[in-house]
């Protein structure tokens, strides 16, 4: 009986070390986040697998950025800050990057092979400035599928 007693107070400890008081603290201007995901198609339809989404806010006074990679169902969960799972309410420009890298055969002074990446991207869906891609978070999970026409 004593040593069952031990074994509980044990795991009662463990538990509330690993779940209740080790838990990371919130930025104290971290905005109330929802869940988001966001899917990209190719202008065929198709999932668009390894493409990075970053989420830039509209609002100046949101300081708050936020990205996900498309899985291959091209599908992003979206992370505050890239800790965060999950976005504050307001307006936002969707950007892409999808990058091909390829060895060139030359080597740098530290012998290291020299690698070119290109984005593979069409350029106006890389800008925050002029992508086409817009959504509005509002305070409930979202789910938004863009498709890109080029």
């Amino acid at each position: 009986m004593k040593i069952r007693f031990q074994i509980l107070t044990l795991f009662l400890l463990c538990f509330l070390l690993g779940n209740g008081c080790n838990k990371q603290k919130l930025p104290a201007d971290l905005p109330r986040l929802y869940p988001c995901k966001i899917t990209i198609k190719d202008k065929e339809g198709n999932p668009m697998p390894t493409v990075i989404v970053s989420v830039n806010p509209e609002d100046k006074g949101n300081r708050w950025g936020a990205s996900g990679e498309t899985n291959a169902s091209g599908v992003a969960e979206i992370f505050t800050a890239s800790l965060y799972r999950r976005l504050s309410s307001g307006k936002y420009r969707v950007t892409l990057t999808r990058l091909e890298h390829t060895k060139t055969g030359r080597f740098d002074d530290t012998g290291t092979e020299i690698v070119e990446s290109k984005n593979l991207i069409p350029d106006e869906y890389v800008h925050s400035a002029q992508t086409p891609l817009l959504f509005e978070m509002g305070t409930k999970a979202v789910t938004e599928t863009f498709h890109l026409e080029k």
